[in-house]
């Protein structure tokens, strides 16, 4: 087991938080990238700029990733990140955690069930791949943010020549989008 992923799963344990799901491949390549953040790549910002990690996605393709851990600034602005992102999805978290209004129990409930959808979401990507209903060239962006709210959009992996059409959620994106994937499975066509 790399360095990286011990020191990560230490912060994690203390936290009672678990680890993002991650394959061999991202295990190996897994790095700190500042006091309790991790990520596959190099990042030219934090964690908590979590707009950049959006609209790096829709002006192009910064190819697969994972980055996690905790950034924040101030007594209320503190969060657990999570940006996951491969050729078909880019699930893009960030949950506020440890601040003096957070609810410690009931936000390890929230960030355990974000962290489930995610897995569906990947679970119905990779069923969509295999019935051949998976717009080609287009990956699903689900962004959850406690400062930036809740959306989901198709997103062109080249880059958009028009901005997305994102629906805006009040706190249900990765369910909604959950919804929208799981229609595609089925045969529906994609909005």
């Amino acid at each position: 087991m790399s360095e990286a992923r011990k020191n990560a799963e230490a912060i994690y344990r203390g936290e009672g938080l678990a680890l993002p799901d991650l394959s061999a491949a991202q295990a190996a390549a897994l790095r700190p990238v500042a006091e309790g953040a991790f990520s596959t790549r190099e990042m030219a910002w934090s964690l908590y700029d979590f707009n950049r990690f959006v609209d790096e996605l829709v002006v192009g393709d910064p190819g697969p990733y994972l980055a996690f851990g905790f950034s924040g600034h101030g007594f209320a602005s503190q969060a657990v990140h999570c940006y996951a992102v491969d050729d078909r999805l880019a699930f893009l978290m960030q949950l506020r955690w440890g601040s003096v209004f957070d609810e410690a129990e009931a936000d390890r409930k929230r960030y355990q069930g974000l962290l489930g959808t995610a897995t569906t979401l990947k679970t119905f990507a990779a069923d969509a791949v295999r019935a051949g209903r998976f717009p080609a060239g287009q990956r699903l962006v689900v962004a959850q943010s406690s400062f930036h709210g809740s959306r989901w959009a198709w997103v062109t992996r080249s880059g958009n020549a028009q901005p997305p059409q994102w629906h805006a959620s009040r706190d249900l994106a990765p369910v909604e989008a959950a919804m929208e994937m799981r229609r595609l499975v089925e045969g529906a066509v994609h909005s």
